[in-house]
């Protein structure tokens, strides 16, 4: 198994844009109002009944756009907020872009994928340290790990500041008949399947030295990430025993809370699966000690749909506003994400108590 940990980071700025929001505000002001953006794509068709799938999906964008083209133009939103903060300064730090992108599956071709990620680097308003740039096909867990080596260029003082972000689109023929052979598609024949969503996340990390150099503001802390991998996932057909997230889990409550603390709430990204919420079952039993009691759990899933590899930057921006705002009990939150056709499972720790602002909308 592989699992490390990352040492306190700073969240100095944020972005998103899903089909419920087109900013980090909007988003995180729709998953509190418990916006559904769930409906019935007129253009996409279930391969055995012929009926409307249902997505959660931004309607407005052209239909003719592929799965590609609709996942950058929210990455592109989504940026463009995260890096705002950036734009402002005398200075330019030095910049590296940490990317959760989906693996290759049916209907999207990671050749074309990473073609259009070049492309979209190039219009970016400032140079990057390419070195120390990179991309991460893990699926949900995907921006955890992105997280942790995050950490370790900050650490090697290879750049000052690390993007990280991810982004996912599931609004694609092949792979939504794809998941409806799985019985994975939600459906009138699949009570338990996801449904599928689209979106973008992004997060400007960096150190309090940075932040103090630059005139940057600090939002919150990232006290702790881990990585696990599961050594029984659910496509293998074996009973779960959810050791892989309570690996995750354990290991980032064990490197980020103090004695006696626990997460006073948690996101994550339960879609409807069963084999999530059995492993988080699991999870939870032998993790319990460290939780908020009562439980406050929270799955936007149910607003945004499964976002894929832009999961956990969207939970981790989410949470973020969340307990800035006041909406989430407490200062801090655990996030937690299962990539689906991997093995990997990831937990970061985010905490506000040190850098809450008062309620600002735009």
């Amino acid at each position: 198994m592989t699992a490390r940990r990352a040492d306190v980071l700073q969240v100095l700025g944020v972005g998103a844009a899903t089909s419920i929001g087109l900013t980090a505000l909007a988003t995180a002001a729709a998953v509190a109002g418990n916006i559904c953006r769930y409906q019935h794509d007129q253009s996409m068709r279930h391969y055995e009944t012929g009926e409307p799938v249902t997505l959660a999906m931004m309607s407005s964008l052209p239909d003719a756009w592929t799965a590609i083209e609709r996942m950058l133009w929210f990455a592109r939103l989504a940026l463009e907020q995260a890096v705002a903060p950036l734009l402002e300064l005398l200075a330019t730090p030095r910049v590296s872009i940490l990317l959760s992108i989906p693996p290759e599956r049916p209907g999207l071709s990671a050749a074309t994928l990473h073609a259009g990620v070049r492309a979209e680097l190039v219009r970016l308003p400032f140079s990057v340290v390419q070195q120390a740039c990179g991309v991460y096909d893990r699926g949900h867990e995907g921006g955890i790990s992105a997280l942790l080596r995050a950490r370790e260029l900050i650490e090697q003082n290879a750049c000052d500041i690390c993007i990280v972000g991810g982004f996912d689109c599931g609004r694609d023929g092949p792979f939504l008949d794809w998941l409806a052979q799985g019985r994975r598609l939600k459906s009138e024949t699949a009570p338990t399947g996801l449904v599928p969503g689209e979106g973008a996340a992004f997060l400007l990390i960096g150190s309090a030295t940075v932040a103090r150099r630059y005139g940057l503001t600090v939002l919150a802390g990232l006290s702790a990430a881990y990585t696990a991998v599961e050594p029984h996932p659910w496509y293998l057909g074996r009973s779960t025993q959810g050791r892989g997230l309570s690996e995750a889990i354990g290991g980032a409550f064990k490197h980020g809370l103090q004695e006696g603390k626990r997460a006073d709430v948690t996101y994550c990204d339960l879609s409807g699966e069963p084999w999530r919420a059995d492993e988080w079952s699991m999870a939870y039993l032998r993790t319990a000690a460290q939780h908020g009691d009562p439980l406050a759990i929270r799955h936007p899933a149910d607003c945004w749909g499964d976002v894929g590899a832009a999961s956990a930057p969207l939970l981790l921006v989410t949470a973020l506003l969340d307990l800035q705002h006041r909406r989430a009990r407490g200062d801090r939150a655990l996030v937690w994400c299962a990539s689906d056709t991997r093995p990997f499972r990831g937990a970061a720790l985010l905490d506000v108590a040190d850098h809450r602002r008062p309620p600002t909308w735009p």
